[in-house]
């Protein structure tokens, strides 16, 4: 959640990665992106992006792979746009009357395939 304190919870926040504004380089394929859950053997084809927003906190895994047999693929750089979006709690559940600093975290992880 997003906190003040990492205590109080003042709302909530996403993270969104737009998979069409991705770019990578190293391959002479026509690679698409592709992903899974990290309990799953089964790789699919993500046609627009991902949002990771704590509800469903299943562990995701997101490369670049093979448009006909949906597996990783080699490629050497990958450039990923994240946005983060905020949403905070109505003003009456806040209990804040001062500047309040918001804190947040989230784990991105590089997992070698």
């Amino acid at each position: 959640g997003l906190t003040n304190d990492g205590e109080t919870t003042l709302g909530a926040y996403t993270v969104i990665n737009w998979f069409p504004d991705m770019t990578y380089s190293g391959s002479t394929d026509n690679l698409v992106f592709i992903s899974k859950k990290i309990t799953s053997d089964d790789w699919s084809r993500t046609a627009s992006g991902s949002t990771v927003n704590g509800v469903d906190v299943a562990a995701r895994l997101h490369t670049l792979g093979n448009p006909d047999t949906l597996t990783p693929a080699a490629f050497s750089e990958l450039k990923v746009p994240l946005s983060i979006k905020g949403v905070l709690r109505k003003g009456e559940d806040l209990k804040i009357t001062d500047e309040t600093n918001l804190d947040g975290e989230a784990t991105i992880s590089l997992v070698y395939l």
